[in-house]
């Protein structure tokens, strides 16, 4: 579990992690909307609870379709990460 990271290696991983779902994907561009570019509740799903066993942040799936940008969602998660 990751206790700190920047909101540039949230991305990353987020990322990373769309990456390996997602098969349309071959690159996310980290301000596209997340919705636009294929990703589904279980995605959502599986990259919530990756992050909560990475970071150790409670994530609930709603957020990447509320935030809708791997740069938003990172963003929030760092907050959290600075917040502990």
């Amino acid at each position: 579990m990751t206790q700190s990271a920047t909101p540039g290696d949230i991305a990353a991983f987020v990322t990373a992690q769309l990456l390996g779902r997602v098969e349309a994907l071959d690159s996310i561009d980290p301000d596209a909307d997340l919705m636009e570019l294929g990703v589904k509740s279980i995605d959502a799903v599986l990259v919530s609870g990756e992050i909560e066993d990475h970071y150790g942040v409670e994530v609930d799936p709603v957020l990447l379709f509320e935030y809708r940008t791997v740069n938003r969602v990172a963003d929030w998660v760092a907050e959290r990460l600075a917040a502990r």
